[in-house]
């Protein structure tokens, strides 16, 4: 996450990671997420994948930091390439006038 501040990162997976920690999983392992403020915002059910992630980035201290401070576009393609990308949390209005002034 630390290096998608610079520039979007892209990491190739394998499936036997994700095999090894649940093998009975049937279910897709493809995922696009938007966290912003440390929440999944793009989306209301949370796979339990998605889930052990957040639980994992919320349990560094960087990762919340990170996260307070940007929002973070991750997605897992079928192929197992994770994408990471980031921006700064936008300012309201009403502070970027009052920082203006």
């Amino acid at each position: 996450m630390k290096d998608s501040l610079e520039e979007d990162q892209e990491y190739q997976l394998y499936k036997h990671e994700f095999e090894d920690v649940n093998p009975k999983s049937s279910s897709s392992y493809s995922f696009k997420l938007v966290l912003n403020e440390g929440k999944v915002t793009n989306t209301k059910k949370i796979t339990k994948m998605v889930e052990d992630l957040m639980i994992m980035i919320h349990s560094s201290p960087t990762g919340k930091e990170l996260m307070n401070e940007n929002v973070f576009k991750i997605d897992l393609s079928s192929d197992f390439i994770i994408k990471i990308k980031s921006e700064p949390v936008p300012v309201p209005e009403e502070e970027e006038e009052a920082t203006e002034d």
